[in-house]
């Protein structure tokens, strides 16, 4: 007998670890189902190869996916003839667009699939923020492969979108999407005990910036401890961390082992021109006050980023070089805008040169097997220069050959 909704995670060539977390967001889906009686079947085509018979299909898309997604939808309709719906980041920007390829997209959160009404594209948008947590009895948690400084880890998101939300690279939604929204501290505590009734002692928090909001923050970080988390990790700004030294403080007293910081680029000019609202000097102070906590660092730094240029590319290679004692890993990616970004809307407000059409197979990611970086450049730098450099600072900070730029 067939499942009533089978929902597919799409397979991820781009990454280098496909397997690293499990969908957290089609997991969402599939309680929100069931708790309407549906019977429920969750595929990650990162794992497995075969896609079940099924009455109703729901596939998980960002940009990245977009094609892949339209040949999954293609096999399923050749092989089943069955209903397909499609949901995640890419639908919600940009929804008219996937509608002509699919029989229902789903914009907004997870409430979405529950407004099926015989339109083409439904929205929803949960004011009971609380009302789902992941089903993690749908997966194998331990499938994936995810580790926290030598500790295995699985994921948890206490907070939907940035609270800062003005990089000019950064997708923005429309109203009511585009705004933070906050998960309970009881819900918070929920997800840490059931991860830990799981046997993680190890947690990534994929918050797009997580020890922000001092007095909710406080509280899950002292939950963390509690339940026997013993090294957890988080995505962290640099502003954010110079005025909260308390919180961050905390916890690192409480678990906190590394962090991942979008440094962005190592030149001032570059982050004024995409809103980043940081600067270098804010950057080398937050590493310098994070080493002193023994706190590990990743800097994650993009490289073609409006206006680039060989000065602004000499300037990074010599900050990392004064910031390299305080960093244990590097993540060096090429620029790739996105709908819904400032750069992609207004390109020639920008000294940026792509084609949009190859944005979609692209993820900016470091080289894997799948990863096809779009073709951008400046009005100073092609895209053969870019990737060039982008290698060179990788050989010489990640790998630690002795190159020059």
């Amino acid at each position: 007998m067939s499942s009533e909704v089978c929902l597919i995670n799409p397979p991820k060539p781009y990454l280098l670890n496909p397997m690293a977390c499990p969908p957290l967001g089609l997991m969402t889906v599939a309680s929100a189902l069931k708790d309407v009686g549906y019977d429920v079947e969750l595929i990650d085509l990162n794992k497995d190869s075969n896609i079940p018979e099924s009455e109703i299909y729901g596939i998980s898309m960002t940009t990245a996916d977009f094609n892949t997604c339209i040949e999954i939808r293609d096999g399923i309709k050749q092989q089943y003839g069955a209903k397909v719906i499609v949901g995640g980041p890419h639908p919600t920007l940009c929804p008219e667009e996937c509608a002509q390829y699919f029989d229902v997209v789903c914009v907004g959160d997870h409430s979405s699939i529950l407004h099926l009404n015989g339109e083409r594209i439904v929205y929803g948008y949960t004011k009971d923020f609380d009302r789902y947590h992941p089903d993690r009895e749908i997966v194998d948690l331990w499938d994936y492969d995810f580790y926290v400084l030598g500790e295995r880890a699985t994921t948890v998101v206490f907070t939907q979108s940035c609270p800062w939300r003005k990089c000019a690279f950064c997708c923005r939604y429309q109203m009511p999407y585009d705004r933070v929204r906050f998960h309970s501290v009881k819900w918070c505590e929920e997800e840490i005990a059931e991860i830990a009734e799981k046997g993680f002692r190890s947690i990534q928090i994929y918050d797009d910036e997580f020890l922000t909001f001092r007095k909710r923050d406080e509280q899950i970080i002292k939950l963390l401890s509690e339940y026997g988390i013993e090294v957890w990790r988080c995505f962290l700004r640099a502003d954010y961390c110079l005025k909260n030294r308390d919180l961050v403080e905390l916890a690192a007293r409480n678990g906190l082992g590394e962090v991942l910081v979008g440094v962005e680029s190592g030149s001032d000019t570059i982050l004024k021109v995409i809103d980043k609202g940081t600067t270098t000097a804010m950057v080398e102070e937050a590493f310098r006050f994070l080493h002193s906590k023994n706190v590990a660092i990743k800097a994650a730094c993009i490289v073609g980023l409006p206006s680039e240029s060989p000065q602004t590319l000499e300037e990074s290679w010599k900050f990392y070089e004064r910031i390299e004692p305080y960093v244990k890993d590097w993540d060096f990616t090429v620029f790739c805008p996105y709908p819904g970004s400032k750069v992609w809307n207004h390109p020639e407000a920008y000294d940026i040169r792509f084609d949009k059409e190859e944005c979609y197979t692209a993820y900016k990611g470091m080289r894997a097997e799948g990863w096809k970086p779009p073709k951008i450049s400046t009005s100073t730098l092609s895209f053969e220069q870019i990737l060039e450099a982008r290698e060179r600072f990788e050989r010489r900070f990640k790998f630690k050959e002795e190159v020059e730029l």
